[in-house]
């Protein structure tokens, strides 16, 4: 496949949700539109008649082994899917730091949350989705997300899509731990499409390593980051505007569909992370 160079374009304005797959990545609080902010919005833990969310989640950091031990100890046993793709991600990337020699890889918790969450970053709500909070290294998931594509989409790439997302969020841990984030004078376009190539060199991974019982085709790519885009359109909040800060909108200063699964066919197609450079790095 020919080498793509990720386009230099610096997003402005409300700001690259910082999303993956129509949701959003928050990697510093600067870098966050509302409602990712230091303060509840109104009514958050129950005033103003509004209902308190229900309490996150974090996922364990080991599963049971035996056949349908998770399922019978999980708050949700849908979430022993979600727990099983993050142990695969994250058992790439200790694999890969220790082959690359230096800094040992930090394993970062998952957190499942619903309508909202709270984190070192800020309070985050639906219209923000997935995202990544360097302060605390935690990745925070949005249920109604994996949900969605779970009922609706399983036939049509709805897994691989679920594995994307958690996988491209895992990709912004790396690039913090590598001291990536902020490195690129382009702005946060850059890193959004090296984590995106980040994820389906993982993807890669997780076809050797039978996690997926057979390899990819253009076809699977294709489908699943369709299925994603529908359900982000479906379960995104709209803004005070009426409007989705959705980077699916193809607007210029926003990845296009296109940008993604090709960065992404980048990443699963030569199971290198050094193919996904950031252009423009500072030193």
């Amino acid at each position: 496949m020919p080498e793509h160079r990720i386009p230099s374009r610096h997003r402005s304005g409300t700001a690259f949700r910082l999303l993956t797959l129509a949701l959003g990545t928050c990697m510093a609080v600067a870098a966050c539109p509302s409602p990712i902010r230091g303060d509840d919005p109104p009514g958050a833990d129950g005033a103003g008649g509004r209902q308190p969310a229900p309490l996150p989640t974090e996922l364990p950091t080991a599963l049971p082994t035996g056949a349908g031990e998770c399922e019978k100890t999980a708050a949700r046993p849908e979430d022993c899917r979600i727990a099983r793709m993050v142990r695969s991600i994250e058992s790439y990337w200790t694999g890969y730091f220790q082959r690359r020699g230096g800094r040992a890889y930090r394993p970062a918790r998952a957190v499942l949350f619903e309508r909202r969450v709270r984190s070192p970053c800020g309070v985050a709500t639906g219209s923000v989705g997935p995202f990544y909070c360097p302060r605390n290294e935690r990745v925070y998931l949005y249920r109604t997300f994996f949900d969605t594509l779970e009922r609706d989409f399983a036939a049509a790439g709805g897994a691989l899509a679920q594995a994307y997302v958690i996988a491209h969020e895992y990709g912004h841990h790396a690039q913090n731990l590598l001291g990536e984030m902020g490195s690129s004078s382009e702005g946060s376009l850059g890193e959004e499409l090296q984590a995106d190539c980040y994820g389906g060199v993982w993807a890669k991974y997780a076809v050797n390593t039978r996690f997926f019982p057979r390899p990819f085709t253009e076809a699977d790519i294709r489908r699943s980051f369709e299925s994603a885009e529908q359900v982000g359109r479906k379960t995104i909040d709209l803004d005070p505007r009426g409007e989705s800060d959705s980077e699916w909108s193809s607007r210029p200063d926003r990845g296009s569909f296109d940008e993604r699964r090709q960065w992404f066919t980048t990443g699963y197609e030569s199971g290198d992370p050094a193919r996904c450079a950031v252009p423009g790095r500072r030193a």
